[in-house]
């Protein structure tokens, strides 16, 4: 009978894991440090032990940003929040590159079941292009304290604000401004 596969960690990525860890957030551990601890340079023979190193640690609430030709930089909270922005930045440019790819479709030939995925990818790529905004994140950020709990904004409070809980959402969706 066949299992879940169990998957065990290299010894490279236990000891590239380890070097992480030890890193002081703000701190650099360069690409010489990591190589040093395997015996070998980790960006051409351990760059997969390496991702899985960052990803688990990562999954441990210790995150590194990469510092191109040297290394990673563990990010302390600030640093965390500051990285994302341009994750938000690709999923726009993505949302609308697809969007767009699915305007230049006749509908007319599509039969009902293809018009309606392709309706509800194109609200769903809609969304994340207008919630990944400049405009939206200015609305968001001028909510007032009392929306937010524990630091955070409530998933309703956001639809709320970019007019998701009446019809004008899925005019918001054409023609979104970033």
């Amino acid at each position: 009978m066949a299992g879940r596969p169990t998957f065990v960690k290299s010894e490279d990525t236990r000891i590239l894991e380890h070097k992480l860890q030890e890193t002081p957030e703000g701190s650099t551990c360069t690409y010489e440090d990591l190589s040093k601890s395997i015996g070998r340079d980790v960006r051409v023979h351990a760059m997969g032990s390496l991702r899985s190193a960052l990803n688990s640690l990562e999954r441990g609430g210790l995150v590194f940003a990469c510092i191109a030709n040297e290394g990673y930089v563990r990010l302390d909270p600030q640093g965390i929040v500051k990285s994302t922005g341009s994750g938000l930045t690709r999923a726009q440019r993505a949302a609308r590159k697809h969007r767009r790819r699915l305007e230049t479709v006749d509908i007319s030939r599509l039969d009902g079941e293809t018009r309606r995925e392709m309706m509800n990818k194109s609200a769903q790529l809609g969304a994340v292009e207008l919630f990944s905004s400049k405009r939206a994140s200015q609305k968001i950020a001028a909510l007032p304290d009392t929306s937010r709990s524990a630091g955070r904004i409530s998933m309703q409070a956001t639809l709320d604000l970019m007019g998701g809980s009446n019809a004008s959402a899925a005019k918001d969706t054409q023609g979104v401004e970033g």
